[in-house]
């Protein structure tokens, strides 16, 4: 599969090692905890001037990289979010967008689901009517795994196209799908905490070594 090289941007936040808590982003859009990211100067760099940039307060929601989760076909939001805060997202993001909010017990879908924009992956029991509008909004094939041993989220399993970067901790759970493996931020064993990419760039945190650097850019080119 050709793909076109991601630029590499490595990020610091002061005094935070695990930005993916407070930011998501797709190809289109990037929502992110304002009070937490002002030290990012988004506005340097002109890759940003593609995504639409949504600021979101730390009184409206702090761990915002958790609560929000989607491709460029739709949004999937925690039920937290008020009818306020919805109105808010579909006015700043793009004109056909397609939210979800929640209406079970899930309120993170950072927390059993891993997404992009050709499969999402369910980690824990959901109704079939939220598998199923879960798919229609985000336009994706939709698989369900279920094991003992973890829970699939952003944070320890992220996928792109057709391959997959799993924490270290659970690869030998998972081995039916080509897989990449590394720590990142220099031994983080969850690569959500510190990666989040989309088809034009890849944050890393601005510990990443060279040996995680080499899987990740395997990984997403």
């Amino acid at each position: 599969l050709n793909c076109i090289p991601r630029m590499i941007v490595k990020i610091y936040l002061k005094g935070i090692e695990n930005f993916g808590n407070y930011i998501t982003i797709t190809d289109k859009i990037c929502i992110f905890s304002e009070d937490v990211c002002k030290n990012i100067v988004l506005s340097s760099n002109k890759i940003w001037k593609k995504l639409k940039m949504i600021p979101f307060r730390s009184y409206d929601q702090n761990f915002i990289g958790n609560m929000i989760l989607g491709n460029t076909n739709g949004l999937i939001i925690s039920n937290f979010f008020s009818d306020y805060k919805l109105r808010y997202l579909i006015k700043n993001s793009w004109d056909d967008i397609k939210i979800l909010r929640l209406d079970d017990n899930r309120n993170n879908p950072g927390s059993f689901m891993t997404v992009s924009n050709f499969h999402t992956i369910l980690g824990r029991n959901l109704q079939k009517k939220t598998i199923q509008k879960i798919k229609s909004y985000l336009k994706t094939s939709v698989y369900l795994y279920e094991n003992n041993f973890f829970t699939i989220n952003k944070f320890n399993f992220m996928i792109f196209e057709n391959s997959c970067l799993i924490s270290p901790v659970y690869l030998e759970y998972y081995l039916q799908i080509p897989l990449y493996c590394t720590t990142v931020s220099n031994g983080c064993n969850y690569p959500g905490l510190a990666l989040l990419f989309n088809k034009n760039i890849c944050l890393l945190n601005s510990s990443t070594n060279n040996n995680e650097l080499k899987v990740i850019n395997k990984f997403i080119n």
